[in-house]
């Protein structure tokens, strides 16, 4: 067995990983320094829902499967329902370090794509660089800022799985295994399906690509018992959120997503069943949209966004002979997105 080299094989890492501490603690530093708090505005919405199921929790001691504080009621495991036994929850703490909230989900981001380029052989000074970008990427800043915490933890868990695939059908198969298995099963303890989902997506591609090179290699018999490997440690990590995923699969067949009772008919006189198209893709991005990505404001801006008296609006209504206090009322929200 070979020695293990700390200087060459455990320091770099451990100063990557010291690092990605220290740049979470400096973003965050009023959350660490000052005792404050990051105001989530989809997080107090949540706690307001969840009220009653915590409370019943804290007095019985047991899980409330029903709570009225959302619409006409609804099942608790949609909102706040704790499955005991759930092992995932110690190996995320384990791997995060047990850092604070939100300190975790931008640390989850730098560990995961760090561990994913180191997987692609790429170099620790370099793979450390790119894992900050990902990490700090408008996107994931924006979707903490909005307390949309389990879809930012699910993209942060995201290069976790794909690391484990490329690992296990390229260098390394019991870590692979290993890794796929547990990535995929604290991903999908975010408990954010629509993040799986493209996450799906992108193993499918890669799995194509992988696919065709094995194809002109003639190994097609090992890729597909690669393939059925990589499947047990996909359904282990299923099986590990079973319950989650299973209650929300038995709920769907009575939403609005399910199965109706009733039918709509379209201005062309045709019954339709099913949800609307402009519902379903109601939040989702348009074509250009992603260019916001790398171009800040390219689409104008947020739904409502403050804007200072010498924008171009706060000039425009000074010319037309507005009130200042109108002006700077108006100023205050402005629905700059188009």
């Amino acid at each position: 067995m070979r020695k293990l080299d700390f200087k060459e094989q455990v320091l770099p890492h451990a100063i990557v990983i010291l690092l990605f501490i220290a740049v979470s603690i400096s973003f965050f530093s009023p959350v660490v320094f000052e005792n404050k708090t990051l105001f989530q505005h989809d997080i107090y919405q949540y706690l307001g829902s969840a009220k009653e199921l915590m409370d019943y929790r804290a007095q019985n001691g047991t899980e409330g499967l029903w709570t009225n504080s959302m619409f006409g009621g609804m099942p608790g495991y949609l909102i706040s329902t704790v499955f005991k036994g759930d092992f995932t929850s110690y190996i995320q703490g384990v791997l995060l370090l047990n850092l604070p909230h939100p300190l975790q989900i931008l640390f989850a981001s730098f560990l995961s794509y760090y561990i994913l380029l180191l997987v692609f052989r790429v170099r620790p000074v370099l793979a450390a660089t790119g894992a900050i970008i990902f990490g700090l990427s408008s996107f994931n800043i924006i979707g903490i800022a909005a307390g949309h915490n389990s879809r930012i933890l699910a993209i942060a868990f995201m290069p976790l799985v794909l690391a484990g695939i490329h690992l296990f059908l390229h260098r390394d198969k019991l870590w692979g295994f290993i890794l796929t298995s547990l990535g995929l099963a604290i991903q999908l303890r975010t408990n954010h399906l629509q993040m799986t989902y493209y996450l799906l997506l992108i193993v499918v591609i890669y799995g194509i690509s992988e696919l065709y090179f094995e194809y002109k290699e003639s190994r097609i018999k090992e890729f597909a018992k690669n393939i059925s490997f990589l499947a047990i440690a996909a359904l282990i990590a299923v099986g590990a959120n079973f319950g989650k995923l299973w209650t929300v699969y038995e709920y769907s067949e009575y939403s609005m997503r399910g199965t109706s009772e009733l039918t709509r008919t379209s201005s062309s006189g045709e019954n339709k069943s099913g949800l609307e198209r402009d519902y379903a893709f109601q939040y989702s991005n348009g074509i250009s949209e992603p260019l916001a990505l790398f171009i800040p404001n390219i689409l104008g801006g947020s739904s409502q966004q403050e804007l200072d008296d010498d924008s171009n609006l706060g000039i425009a209504l000074r010319r037309n002979g507005v009130p200042r206090n109108q002006i700077s009322a108006q100023l205050k929200s402005v629905p700059t997105y188009w």
